[in-house]
């Protein structure tokens, strides 16, 4: 059976390989770790900005100012 090798530059200048399979597996959970961030960045900004909004420090808009915007 032949084996199918992904190589990759480590940053300390070395190259490993690993199993083609395994580097999908792994390059997949990279990926969805990194929406993962993404969204949670996204929401943490959202509830930032909706407390400004209730503590005064920002003016909050109606639905149709919002929408408008899009």
């Amino acid at each position: 059976m032949k084996l199918h090798l992904k190589e990759i530059d480590t940053s300390q200048g070395r190259v490993i390989q690993i199993p083609l399979a395994e580097w999908q597996k792994y390059s997949h959970e990279f990926e969805q770790m990194k929406i993962k961030v993404r969204w949670k960045k996204r929401l943490t900004g959202s509830f930032n900005q909706v407390k400004k909004m209730e503590e005064g420090k920002i003016q909050s808009k109606s639905i149709d100012v919002f929408l408008n915007e899009l």
